[in-house]
């Protein structure tokens, strides 16, 4: 994360991490983007429990900037705030990653 608490980055992820659970998933809407936690947790195997952790309307969203790696995660992204601050996400493959960047740019 690059940012203090008070960017916009900063508050983004501490919705996330107030909402409890792990983080798990992203969705991309024509205005919005969200991220959703799974609450499911134990050690047997549970159908996920998602709940949306957080949201940002795409208009404060300036770049998704794709940062593939070589190693895991290679579907890393950046979200990119309209205020300079940003934070990493990721996608568990690269081609999710990709696909989300693209539709992020087409809007």
């Amino acid at each position: 994360m690059e940012g203090d608490w008070a960017s916009m980055a900063g508050r983004f992820l501490v919705q996330v991490t107030n909402a409890g659970g792990s983080p798990r998933h992203q969705a991309l809407t024509d205005r919005r983007l969200f991220v959703l936690t799974d609450h499911a947790s134990g050690w047997r195997e549970r159908p996920p429990e998602l709940e949306v952790a957080a949201q940002i309307q795409l208009s404060n969203i300036a770049e998704l900037r794709p940062r593939p790696r070589t190693v895991f995660p290679r579907g890393r992204f950046d979200l990119v705030f309209v205020d300079g601050s940003w934070l990493a996400l990721s996608c568990s493959f690269q081609d999710d990653m990709e696909a989300m960047v693209g539709a992020f740019r087409r809007r």
